[in-house]
């Protein structure tokens, strides 16, 4: 179930599960819709856990409040190692870097 799925089921969820589905409750159902269509996009990319690690990095950097930015990439950084890097997907990148595709 995607987060899509899980906010529009929220009448039948617990609590509990509240918490975690619904995250985000101040931005316009607009905003949210092109939030879940943008990580959709990097889904279609197949970048791999680590690649979305990284991702979560870079956008923490983004955010104006330094204090959250770092709790952030802190975490990204204690958790990274958790997950190994997709070989395919790195193999795929050297294949078009090299011009082999």
């Amino acid at each position: 179930m995607d987060i899509l799925e899980a906010e529009n089921n929220l009448d039948t969820k617990s609590t509990e599960n509240l918490i975690e589905i619904k995250i985000e409750d101040q931005l316009s159902k607009e905003k949210r819709t092109l939030c879940r269509d943008i990580v959709q996009e990097i889904k279609n990319v197949k970048i791999g856990q680590r690649g979305v690690l990284f991702l979560i990095q870079l956008l923490a950097l983004e955010l104006e409040d330094a204090e959250i930015s770092k709790n952030i990439v802190n975490a990204v950084k204690n958790n990274r190692e958790k997950f190994v890097i997709d070989r395919s997907t790195e193999e795929e990148k050297s294949l078009i870097l090299n011009g082999d595709f």
